[in-house]
């Protein structure tokens, strides 16, 4: 009976279609040749379609589906809905891999069968290139990682994309419908559940810095209130986890719901501020209820909640963040 490709490779796309061929390439140049590709049109109206059921019928691995535009969530989830293979990947249809990339990650997956996410460096690079590797790739070295390093280390990039995950761990696991942080949301939930994760000490990810991608839009009212919710069903997740967090990871999160919040609430038009900040306040007893919550931070939200004055939150969440204070308070 078979098992399986060895990796099971998901791209979600919508109108990049510049880009996309590049990015199809970079997957056939893998020197680990068994792997299945999955790519969702997501309702693409600039000919993404056209290139990818060409580019499926030059080579069976790749296999496509259509559908309306839903957000790339739900498309990474009709991918995650018939995946085949045994450890399962994402790319974006307007970045790269590095062509050692999965035979790297299938070689660390061999050597431990209680790995269950591996990790790779992943950096920024032009519009046009270069890519941010060397041409020829000479090794490099690879350590075990402890869960609050892997899901919030510069490293690696707080980013679910620059990872592969087993399938069991994923398992039933789906994007939530957000246009902000369903990718973080996804990947604390995976590392909640591994046994290990490997950190590899080299890029293989390349994230296009172009205008118009989805990291180099401005603010939104949507984006804010999507933070929020992300934060507090993380801050939830950690709560009802029976596994040992470390303290800078719970802080990461609750300073998303105070200092970084607050930066990105005073960028917003004023019209959309009343909104997202009862919105806000509505979170905080949720966020209340998790014990993993420093005494700092609960005492902060407390305050907030007993005195909703906007002037006071920003003395106790702005300011601090401008100032870029490292302090008992981070």
């Amino acid at each position: 009976m078979s098992t399986g490709p060895c990796f099971s490779i998901i791209i979600p796309v919508y109108n990049v279609a510049p880009y996309l061929r590049e990015c199809l390439d970079s997957v056939r140049a893998q020197t680990c040749v068994d792997w299945e590709c999955i790519c969702v049109d997501d309702g693409s109206s600039d000919g993404c379609d056209l290139i990818l059921d060409e580019v499926a019928r030059q080579d069976n691995r790749f296999r496509v589906i259509h559908q309306r535009n839903a957000g790339v969530a739900a498309a990474r989830n009709a991918g995650l809905d018939v995946v085949q293979g045994q450890w399962i990947a994402f790319l974006d249809g307007d970045d790269v891999w590095a062509p050692w990339t999965l035979a790297e990650c299938a070689r660390v997956a061999g050597q431990d069968t209680s790995v269950d996410v591996v990790a790779f460096k992943t950096e920024y690079f032009p519009e046009k290139g270069p890519y941010p590797w060397p041409e020829k790739f000479e090794g490099c070295e690879q350590r075990i990682s402890n869960l609050s390093e892997f899901v919030d280390s510069a490293d690696v990039s707080f980013c679910f994309a620059g990872k592969v995950y087993r399938r069991e761990v994923v398992g039933t696991l789906r994007f939530q419908p957000l246009t902000f942080g369903e990718d973080i949301l996804f990947l604390l939930s995976c590392c909640l559940r591994a046994k290990k994760q490997v950190i590899l000490d080299s890029t293989f990810y390349g994230y296009r810095k172009r205008i118009g991608s989805a990291i180099q839009s401005p603010i939104r009212k949507r984006r804010v209130l999507d933070r929020i919710e992300y934060v507090t069903e993380g801050l939830e997740l950690m709560e009802t986890s029976p596994r040992k967090l470390g303290k800078s990871l719970v802080r990461g999160y609750a300073n998303g719901m105070s200092e970084t919040f607050m930066h990105e609430y005073g960028q917003l038009p004023k019209e959309d501020q009343a909104e997202v900040w009862q919105v806000w306040k509505t979170a905080l007893p949720r966020v209340l209820t998790c014990r993993r919550v420093s005494l700092f931070q609960r005492g902060r939200f407390c305050l907030l909640l007993l005195f909703p004055s906007r002037l006071l939150a920003m003395i106790l969440c702005l300011w601090p963040y401008r100032l870029k204070a490292r302090g008992f308070h981070r």
